[in-house]
């Protein structure tokens, strides 16, 4: 596969377990590197390896492990510096590739902590909307039920990752925001 005309998405478990990725994104060629429990520092840190060896059409980022209601959770701010820091690493390899941030889905397990993981995403968000090569998926009200909450419909039985409807929304919502920003297959 060219990876001039791949697609790269890599992020945390959910990007290393949506088996049905090539198929789901399809007629995009898809280069998908995801691992658990990723982290805005660690994915920065390992940037050389998951990133910078290779040129790709687009990239693809989703990290939802640095809010998650935990005592070692990052403050929003903390996350949207990391995020930063991420763009600086990215761009010294990729300088013209377009960087798309998948928002972090709002899901059941880690409802308690939306309000944090919405603030951080608010200010990603602004920050993509002031550069032209990078851009924000926004995915969070497709996961939201008709009460408010987060939809456990789209979610498998540990409430946090994403079920074949949840991947299926997923891709939808990525698809369409890729063919909206002109980042053809």
């Amino acid at each position: 596969m060219s990876d001039a005309g791949t697609l790269l998405v890599t992020g945390s478990s959910s990007v290393r377990i949506w088996n049905s990725i090539h198929k789901d994104l399809a007629p995009y060629q898809v280069m998908q590197r995801g691992y658990g429990g990723a982290r805005m520092a660690d994915f920065s840190y390992y940037a050389d390896r998951i990133i910078k060896p290779h040129q790709f059409k687009a990239i693809v980022i989703f990290v939802a492990n640095d809010i998650a209601g935990v005592e070692s959770d990052l403050t929003p701010k903390e996350v949207f510096r990391l995020y930063k820091d991420l763009v600086k690493q990215v761009r010294k390899r990729n300088p013209a590739t377009p960087l798309c941030w998948i928002e972090v889905t709002p899901t059941p397990k880690r409802w308690n902590v939306s309000q944090e993981i919405q603030e951080a995403s608010g200010l990603i968000e602004t920050y993509c909307n002031k550069h032209d090569d990078l851009h924000f998926i926004s995915t969070f009200d497709q996961y939201i039920s008709p009460e408010g909450l987060a939809d456990s419909t789209f979610f498998k039985k540990d409430m946090l990752h994403l079920n074949r409807d949840g991947y299926l929304q997923w891709a939808g919502i990525i698809k369409t925001y890729l063919e909206e920003a002109s980042i053809e297959p």
